[in-house]
């Protein structure tokens, strides 16, 4: 250790677990999170709104600002958050560790900096106990030795890798927004028929006015040239009315569904585990080279969904944009493979596979049995989508818009990746005093630039 450097016990800086939900709670509702909800230094899913008399009983610990939040079930997954901007009324379950620092004596970044550096993950696994449910008790955390440099030295720390942490949250949030944006369009053109329901309604009271007329005034946010090629009436059909012109398909007659792959047995390629499949957003936080063996293989473009229990309830589900030009991937036996055909873009098929309706007829097909069940790839057959014809220009003009949203997706996530990379090299050094703050500074500085 270098300089004025100490050791502390955690419970000497920081108390565990200060807060609970009691009587004087002054709301009808929280905002909860889960430990499903919370991946490795971020919450993936947004706390979820409920009323108290909804809330499970584990639904119990408060969060602050500056508190670090750290599951106690199953350390080695580090699932955790620092609460940078909680709301008055999150709650965690009791599943979760609070940590409350003590501002006098540490900085809330640094803290949450050692909790976060994979020597403190090795100290808890250590010591969890119990088979189907390894876990750590507060004391045990309480117990952990973290290293104690000068408050002002803490501060510069947590401000270099704070920085870092804050400009992969700030691109994980115009992420989300971006793809709320392209399934906004998805669901309105494909899914709800809002143009096609505009422009029947104008059509009712202006019976003689011409395409054009009808679609200028139907849907003007609409470039003209797109908006008339939606239909202006509906028709019978075998599963209920639909756009004039367009069916009812089977998901494989407008998306192939696991398209022959090869990449030779032994070689070396990039592989995608399902534990990093995100259950939120399109992007892979990571993937590995591994020697080729028995797997769903993919390419750029592809969709790829979770068919086993529990990952399909949890969302598992990624678009492949993060392979070289040409290359083949490889991950899961457990994935379903997607690639739309003819016109339609190739994100489309991601899009609909992150619907509810398509996520709530999926785990209805799972077959098997408990704990193992999984959906049989035929089972798709079953899954009709209401398009026009796959040549449809309706379908290129729908790509025109929705791809640029995803290509600033995947360069912010390819940026954050790499950010990522870098607070992971530098934080264990930081926090040890193995590297110096100048000497931090620099390298951010430069990658930065």
């Amino acid at each position: 250790m270098v300089g004025e450097w100490q050791f502390k016990r955690l419970g000497e800086v920081a108390t565990i677990n200060p807060d609970a939900i009691g009587p004087d709670w002054p709301y009808a509702h929280i905002r909860y999170i889960d430990i499903s909800s919370v991946g490795v230094g971020r919450i993936d899913t947004p706390p979820q709104w409920m009323k108290i008399s909804d809330a499970p009983s584990r639904a119990k610990r408060l969060v602050r600002k500056g508190d670090t939040v750290l599951s106690t079930v199953r350390p080695n997954r580090r699932s955790m958050f620092f609460a940078s901007q909680p709301g008055d009324d999150w709650v965690v379950s009791t599943g979760f560790a609070v940590l409350r620092p003590n501002t006098k004596l540490v900085a809330p970044r640094f803290l949450y900096a050692c909790v976060f550096n994979p020597a403190f993950t090795a100290y808890l696994v250590a010591r969890e106990k119990g088979a189907a449910y390894p876990a750590v008790s507060p004391e045990d955390i309480a117990n952990a030795e973290i290293p104690f440099p000068p408050l002002k030295e803490q501060r510069a720390i947590a401000c270099i890798l704070g920085s870092l942490d804050d400009k992969i949250e700030l691109n994980r949030r115009m992420n989300r927004t971006l793809e709320e944006m392209a399934r906004a369009i998805f669901k309105s053109w494909f899914i709800n028929f809002d143009p096609v329901r505009a422009k029947a309604a104008v059509r009712r009271e202006h019976p003689k006015w011409t395409d054009e007329q009808v679609s200028r005034a139907a849907c003007p946010n609409l470039k003209p040239e797109i908006a008339r090629l939606f239909p202006d009436s509906f028709v019978d059909s075998e599963l209920e009315k639909v756009p004039e012109g367009w069916q009812p398909r089977p998901l494989p007659a407008i998306i192939h569904v696991n398209p022959p792959r090869w990449i030779t047995k032994g070689t070396l390629a990039p592989y995608l585990d399902m534990a990093n499949m995100p259950t939120q957003g399109p992007s892979p936080d990571r993937w590995v080279m591994r020697e080729v063996g028995s797997g769903m293989k993919f390419t750029n473009g592809d969709t790829l969904v979770a068919r086993i229990t529990p990952c399909l309830e949890n969302g598992k589900t990624a678009y492949v944009d993060f392979l070289p030009d040409g290359d083949v991937g490889w991950g899961s036996t457990e994935y379903i493979v997607l690639r739309p055909k003819g016109e339609i873009p190739p994100l489309f098929a991601y899009l609909l596979a992150r619907t509810e309706d398509f996520c709530t007829f999926a785990i209805h097909q799972m077959t098997g049995s408990s704990g193992r069940q999984r959906v049989p790839a035929a089972s798709l057959e079953k899954y009709l989508i209401i398009t026009p014809e796959t040549d449809s220009p309706l379908f290129k003009h729908f790509g025109a818009l929705a791809s640029p949203m995803f290509d600033r997706i995947r360069e912010a996530a390819r940026e954050s990746r790499t950010l990522a990379a870098l607070r992971d090299t530098l934080l264990p050094k930081l926090v040890s005093g193995e590297l110096r703050i100048k000497d931090a500074e620099r390298i951010v500085a430069r990658c930065a630039g």
